[in-house]
């Protein structure tokens, strides 16, 4: 059974799972699929239309025309804009932690166990992969990936695609180090391999596993 406050409001084209919180002020609207199990925090919105100088913002019949897609377990707090899809969909998966005041802008998609902090700010069709960390602050421009077990520091500036497996910060962003911690949940990632971080997939080594060349070449193919 879901919980959902009194002053939330939920469009009539929005499905939503099961076991969800959605607290006080809460707005759900558009084309948007919730799975199980999420909590959103007070004056949350999501779906609301993108920001887009385009948009005929008094169409209102239009805006059901975009999506967003949640999935399960997911802790969005309180204030987080999670604006709906030009040309696809924004999409959230499972597992991830959205601290207070995070902008997600249109066509983003969040791949799972993401943590983004207090006030990050994503621009349209940015790509967050799997166990990336994103700092409080943080402003990641248009169109561009953060690799999975990235960890990107307070108050950066990304203005270029990030690999997986570094620490980046800075403004503009950039490599300082192995993300030791992230790598650490990678048991067959030898520290043999800390060199090759930001190096294309066929430059690594033969011996790496297959899923340290799976995680880096699914990057690649989002940043191409």
């Amino acid at each position: 059974m879901n919980n959902i406050h009194a002053t939330a409001i939920i469009g009539n084209r929005v499905s939503i799972g099961k076991e969800n919180y959605i607290g006080p002020n809460v707005i759900i609207e558009g084309d948007c699929e919730i799975g199980n199990n999420n909590w959103f925090g007070p004056g949350t919105y999501i779906g609301v239309a993108p920001e887009l100088r385009s948009l005929n913002h008094f169409g209102k019949a239009e805006f059901g025309l975009f999506k967003v897609r949640i999935g399960s377990e997911n802790v969005i707090r309180e204030n987080c804009i999670v604006q709906s899809s030009v040309d696809g969909e924004t999409a959230i998966g499972d597992g991830n932690f959205l601290m207070s005041g995070c902008h997600v802008s249109h066509d983003c998609k969040i791949g799972n166990q993401v943590t983004l902090a207090q006030k990050v700010i994503l621009a349209g069709h940015s790509v967050i992969q799997d166990n990336a960390n994103v700092g409080s602050g943080a402003i990641v421009r248009q169109r561009l990936v953060i690799g999975q077990y990235s960890m990107v520091g307070m108050g950066a500036l990304v203005t270029k695609n990030l690999p997986p497996f570094g620490v980046y910060y800075g403004s503009p962003c950039k490599y300082v180090r192995p993300n030791v911690k992230g790598i650490s949940k990678l048991q067959m990632f030898s520290d043999d391999f800390y060199e090759f971080i930001g190096l294309q997939s066929t430059n690594w080594p033969k011996e790496v596993h297959a899923h340290i060349i799976a995680i880096l070449r699914d990057f690649e193919s989002e940043a191409s």
